[in-house]
């Protein structure tokens, strides 16, 4: 049981980790610990200070179901960053088809315009 409680404390403590590490670029221990007190207090239901078997399991399905919709979360900002390439890249290639088109009514406008002017001559 020790073990346990050990094991989802430290577990806890290491998820809460990077929030803080963000923050300050690194955690003391008290905030380590702080940290892994307050999480092993909000799967502590009934309030006796020990998490029961139902309340460790409680508290791994809930750690799975924000993990999964981290996962959710991520997997759609993922689409959104590739849709937004396909985007990106699509204009890009109509401006450069744009730019070609522009390019070539250029050319013709001068190959016209040489005509014009060797006819024009005596």
């Amino acid at each position: 049981m020790k073990k346990h409680l050990l094991t989802f404390t430290i577990l806890s403590a290491l998820v809460a980790v990077p929030a803080a590490a963000e923050e300050n670029e690194f955690v003391t221990k008290d905030e380590f610990i702080s940290r892994a007190g307050d999480k092993f207090d909000n799967s502590d239901v009934d309030g006796d200070g020990k998490l029961s078997k139902e309340e460790r399991k409680s508290a791994i399905q809930d750690h799975h179901e924000r993990r999964k919709e981290r996962f959710e979360d991520r997997k759609e900002t993922r689409q959104d960053r590739r849709e937004d390439r396909r985007e990106v890249h699509q204009d890009k290639r109509e401006d450069h088809r744009e730019l070609r088109q522009d390019r070539r009514e250029d050319r013709r406008e001068n190959r016209q315009d040489r005509r014009e002017t060797r006819r024009d001559r005596p």
